[in-house]
């Protein structure tokens, strides 16, 4: 079930330019809603970046998943940053909203349209 799950995954190469480009000066984490063993096979089907993440926080290991507060607070302390400091890119709305009330700054991507929103988050940064 989880192979079947994640075979509806696509990559997305697009992103992959910008998160070295903030890696060359900043942290870069990932926050994932991930079922179990889910990331794990995302990372050997090569789906997600092949960047080093100074932070990843698996929600199924974590226990919580976005948009629980408590989820951003264990990203917050093992980022080792001001909240303030912490950029969240998101699709979804409503974890965007999430990570406002949590206090970081946001910037809600467009995932039908990565190319654009890849520039446009470049163009952020």
């Amino acid at each position: 079930m989880l192979s079947d799950f994640v075979n509806r995954f696509e990559s997305n190469p697009s992103i992959w330019p910008v998160i070295e480009e903030i890696k060359k000066t900043c942290q870069v984490g990932l926050l994932t809603n991930a079922y179990p063993r889910m990331l794990t096979e995302i990372q050997r089907r090569g789906i997600l970046s092949p960047i080093a993440w100074d932070v990843i926080i698996d929600s199924s290991v974590v226990g919580f998943q976005k948009p629980d507060r408590q989820i951003f607070e264990i990203a917050q302390e093992k980022a080792k940053i001001n909240l303030k400091e912490i950029l969240f890119v998101e699709n979804s709305p409503e974890h965007v909203r999430a990570a406002q009330i949590f206090g970081w700054q946001t910037f809600l991507y467009d995932s039908l349209h990565p190319h654009q929103s890849s520039q446009k988050l470049l163009n952020y940064i």
